[in-house]
């Protein structure tokens, strides 16, 4: 009979800690688990100490089926994961032959002599197995009591190969009597969280014990709404699913939702839209110099749509390469809603293009006044004949408001073509 298989994950750094390095291989981490049948229960961040780490390891160990640790696998003083997990767990610390042969003559091939620090690392607890034998990174699994450990390296693309290769392969042979789980992120605008969480309590689907309902408020004005179902089966769980996001799209109301997953991402849907038309985009930059274009061509195929974009981030640019009048620029100044329309007419006609953005604002952290403080953003859109131009006072450090004031053009286009 399927159940849940809970899993924990162990962060280990105190890099990560102190904030210097992000974590970045948890989500991945996590999405993989749950794509393949297993719930990621807790992820702690532990320091390079031994009690500390010592433990976490024997908490995770104590109160899950299988725990994945990530980092301290290198050579230096700091990676202390195999001695702490053998100080845990009562351990023995061994060379493994099939380790130490393979990194041997992988250090010969790049000419790089063989030191006792690259001999400690080939050390394992007693019972470990190496992860991918014959590749050129750390890594190994082993049991403790009825706990299945994988310990992994913290370098993100080492991470990504031996979750796909090794961890996942094993995890599906050792549980193959599992919960199945789904989940969709719907992008929602123009509703703050409260009063979509109100909407849905008409729902009967989302009250059902197997769905998990999340609300995720995003930069830009977007609101994530996440839906996690879990099933016996695929086939209920995706049925179940599919009841509970038809449900969430009739309360909300489909015009405020751009799309689900990454196919909801704004500069996705604009693309779509505009490809749809035939139409073509470009776009002039002041505060967001050159974000904007970069995240619309970040969609494969941009180039169907997209035609080009300046970055005029001084009044002279402006000026010059968009033909604004200086009049203007020294009457209103370059953040303003005049031109920010112009800025949007005059990439349209110069560019030939069916469509346009223009951004400006004050960014900080200085710069601001009291007439006009940091945060400060005028976008304009012109779509065809027609140009809207919104003002926004947004808030947060210096590329929030950057990040914003892109999601916010791409939310403008997108109300505009739909």
């Amino acid at each position: 009979m399927a159940r849940e298989i809970k899993g924990i994950a162990i962060i280990i750094g105190d890099e990560v800690l102190l904030g210097d390095v992000q974590d970045i291989n948890t989500p991945f981490i996590g999405k993989s688990l749950l794509e393949n049948g297993f719930s990621l229960q807790e992820v702690l961040i532990s320091s390079d100490t031994m009690d500390e780490l010592s433990r976490a390891l024997r908490y995770a160990a104590s109160n899950a089926d299988f725990v994945i640790t990530s980092g301290g696998l290198g050579p230096t003083e700091d990676d202390c994961t195999r001695s702490c997990i053998a100080h845990a767990f009562g351990l023995k610390l061994e060379i493994n032959e099939p380790y130490r042969k393979s990194f041997k003559n992988l250090l010969m091939e790049l000419n790089i002599p063989w030191k006792t620090e690259f001999e400690d690392m080939t050390r394992l607890p007693s019972g470990a197995e190496k992860l991918a034998v014959n590749m050129p990174m750390a890594g190994f699994k082993l049991r403790v009591n009825n706990t299945y450990l994988y310990c992994l390296p913290g370098v993100p693309r080492e991470v990504r190969y031996l979750m796909v290769h090794e961890v996942i392969p094993d995890l599906r042979a050792r549980f193959p009597e599992r919960l199945c789980y789904r989940r969709r992120v719907i992008r929602v605008y123009n509703l703050h969280e409260w009063e979509i969480a109100e909407k849905l309590k008409g729902s009967s689907v989302l009250n059902y014990p197997e769905v998990s309902i999340g609300y995720l408020p995003k930069v830009g004005g977007e609101t994530w709404v996440t839906i996690l179902v879990k099933g016996s089966s695929q086939e209920k769980a995706e049925t179940l699913l599919y009841r509970a996001e038809q449900d969430v799209l009739k309360l909300v109301g489909p015009e405020n939702v751009s799309g689900v997953d990454d196919k909801g991402r704004l500069e996705v849907v604009v693309g779509n839209l505009l490809r749809s038309k035939g139409w073509r985009l470009a776009v002039s930059e002041s505060c967001t110099g050159g974000l904007l274009a970069d995240t619309i061509v970040s969609v494969p195929g941009a180039s169907d749509y997209f035609e080009r974009g300046y970055i005029v981030y001084s009044n002279e640019a402006k000026a010059d390469v968009l033909g604004i009048s200086k009049d203007i620029l020294n009457k209103h100044g370059a953040v303003s809603e005049i031109v920010a329309r112009e800025m949007a007419k005059a990439t349209q006609k110069i560019a030939g293009v069916d469509v346009a953005i223009g951004t400006t604002g004050i960014a900080g952290p200085s710069g601001g006044s009291k007439e006009k403080p940091v945060g400060t953003v005028f976008i304009g859109c012109a779509v065809k004949d027609r140009i809207v131009v919104r003002g926004h006072l947004f808030s947060g450090s210096r590329r929030d408001i950057q990040f914003t004031t892109v999601l916010s053009a791409l939310k403008l286009l997108w109300e505009m073509l739909k």
